[in-house]
């Protein structure tokens, strides 16, 4: 079979997924259309003090920050604000670890005043090989200081991961099986990112570490099904 043939073929099955997402989220904002939004069940009778229970704000890496898209709009902050009706502020670094997240969190808790913090890192810290323990530990104390500014934190698992990084599948695995069980511990809402992407390659860009507009709707509609 000749490589044409083949890029084709990998080309029309890329499509066709992103179809596939497409549709998924026409569905999901049809739903959230007549349910309303504005964080639904998760936020009743939560107490917000001085923060805007309408905001929500985006906490991250390179994947958050929709690295690699040609459009900014088709990163998952930005469909994401667009099925609520309400503004999602990105705040996805490049390379951030948890532990760089941690170091801005206060501030932008302090800036922001958002009612929603949502949370997907790691990804960076599996980079690094850094201990597992560490990178929980970073994650619970992120939680910990977002239930204090009474703001609601809402913790994403990451993505799978292909190519050059594919050794980091088991990381990944085992890392979020970490942060689902430290996420229950401390009263946290889980979003199930990982699971969504059911190891499918069409939903990355080339370096097979971060989403293309697919993958970013993808993580969108896990996001909305929580919040919804």
């Amino acid at each position: 079979m000749s490589s044409s043939v083949v890029s084709t073929r990998k080309k029309t099955n890329m499509q066709f997924r992103i179809l596939q997402v497409l549709m998924c989220l026409l569905s999901v904002l049809l739903f959230v259309s007549c349910e309303g939004g504005g964080g639904g069940g998760i936020a009743d009778g939560h107490d917000f003090g001085e923060n805007d229970p309408n905001l929500y704000v985006a906490l991250g890496d390179s994947i958050t920050e929709g690295y690699g898209l040609v459009n900014k709009d088709d990163s998952y902050t930005s469909r994401l604000s667009a099925y609520l009706g309400l503004p999602v502020a990105n705040e996805g670094k490049g390379g951030n670890t948890t532990a760089d997240a941690y170091i801005r969190v206060k501030g932008i808790l302090r800036n922001y005043k958002p009612g929603f913090l949502l949370i997907m890192l790691g990804t960076n810290d599996l980079i690094h090989s850094w201990p597992e323990d560490f990178t929980v530990a970073n994650l619970r104390a992120i939680i910990q200081v977002t239930k204090s500014n009474k703001t609601i934190p809402v913790i994403a698992t990451i993505p799978p991961a292909f190519g050059h990084y594919r050794y980091l599948v088991e990381k990944a695995e085992s890392l979020n099986n970490r942060i689902i069980e430290m996420a229950k511990e401390e009263g946290a809402h889980i979003v199930h990112v990982y699971g969504e992407f059911e190891d499918d390659i069409a939903l990355f860009q080339t370096d097979g570490l971060h989403p293309n507009e697919a993958g970013q709707a993808l993580i969108a509609v896990a996001f909305i099904d929580v919040l919804k």
